[in-house]
């Protein structure tokens, strides 16, 4: 199988026959399966099923309308909401979706799948997410080689593979240092205010 370097996905679909990609130099692609092997900020995870706001996104915001939610989101939080009452739309930087993931609720849809941490990336300080991901990939091989169908394949490796990563995860989630997606990650950065700079507001 041969590699290329240097090309963007920007759309695929499935067809009668298989899935076609499109990248973004204009070139297209055909095979029976496109695995999403892409990283937290996967776009084949958005084609399965679309999820957290971009950087570009999130920065489409007015600051002062983030500051709003946030203070909004942790009125009852100590010292969050103290932190929040002496910031001012300056010091609030959007940086869109960061570190893990919650849980993606579709890891397959027709013709294509996804793997690593395109669909389950852990907390950094957690270790996991190369583990993880080959595990996956393995996985992945031995359902589309012992199972007769696709469906039946794609579905037998989210069933094997989602408990397992969901574990590993859910410690990393619950951390106070974890960087999550969302509000959380302004929960852990607010614990360490002395005084407020800066606070940074992630898209939920």
């Amino acid at each position: 199988m041969p590699i290329v370097y240097g090309k963007r996905l920007v759309d695929a679909e499935s067809t009668a026959g298989g899935v076609l990609a499109r990248f973004g130099d204009g070139s297209t692609a055909t095979a029976d399966l496109l695995i999403g092997a892409d990283g937290i900020r996967s776009r084949v995870r958005t084609l399965i099923d679309p999820r957290p706001t971009t950087w570009a996104e999130a920065h489409q915001t007015p600051p002062g309308q983030w500051l709003h939610r946030l203070r909004e989101v942790y009125a009852d939080d100590v010292p969050a909401h103290q932190a929040l009452a002496h910031t001012e739309p300056a010091d609030v930087v959007a940086i869109g979706s960061i570190g893990t993931m919650p849980s993606v609720p579709h890891w397959c849809r027709d013709r294509m799948v996804l793997v690593g941490d395109a669909v389950h990336a852990p907390s950094p300080s957690s270790g996991q997410g190369a583990s993880l991901a080959v595990e996956s990939a393995v996985q992945l091989a031995r359902c589309l080689r012992d199972h007769p169908d696709l469906p039946t394949a794609l579905s037998a490796y989210e069933g094997l593979r989602r408990p397992r990563v969901e574990k590993v995860l859910r410690p990393g989630q619950r951390g106070v240092g974890a960087t999550l997606t969302g509000g959380a990650a302004v929960r852990a950065r607010t614990r360490r205010w002395r005084p407020p700079k800066s606070v940074a507001a992630t898209a939920r």
